[in-house]
């Protein structure tokens, strides 16, 4: 096999998520989202929003990064 099927095979595998990363970010959506519900006026909404923004946030700072 060449270094280059190697690095591609390398790239397909899924990254893995650390949980407590994942944690962080849903708790820091969910007060941002709060935050924003109460700006807007609707707790819930404000919510629902910072957990659709946390749940990418938090995969974004736990994946592991592989050498090159």
């Amino acid at each position: 096999m060449t270094d280059k099927e190697t690095n591609s095979e390398q790239k397909n595998e899924n990254p893995e998520i650390n949980k407590k990363g994942l944690l962080l970010g849903l708790v820091l959506g969910m007060a941002v989202g709060a935050g924003i519900g109460v700006a807007i006026g609707n707790i819930a909404l404000g919510v629902a929003i910072g957990l659709a923004m946390g749940i990418p946030i938090g995969i974004a700072f736990n994946r592991n990064k592989q050498p090159n």
